[in-house]
């Protein structure tokens, strides 16, 4: 039965991600460490904080610090790859 209701999203998924998302050819880009970066700790603080809101109260420093340390690095996380590609690709 489960099947049946994921098999449509999966097959308009698979649509939109053929048509839509751009791989560029192997061995063509670079290894952006900035963004691995603040991809982890954005990732680590999240689930540290949802951790300490078992033990702690939510609106508590224990859980709002590594809450807003990840918002943080999100919010620099999002524009890394444009900022980058425009550096690399751009010349003068």
């Amino acid at each position: 039965m489960i099947f049946w209701l994921i098999l449509p999203i999966i097959v308009v998924s698979w649509w939109l991600g053929s048509h839509y998302i751009r791989i560029d050819p192997v061995g063509t880009g670079s290894f952006d460490v900035l963004s691995l970066g603040l991809l982890a700790a954005t990732l680590f603080s999240f689930v540290f904080a949802v951790s300490k809101a078992g033990k702690y109260a939510v609106l508590s420093s224990q859980v709002l610090i590594p809450f807003v340390v990840g918002l943080i690095a999100l919010g620099l996380f999002i524009p890394t790859p444009m900022v980058i590609r425009n550096c690399w690709t751009s010349k003068s």
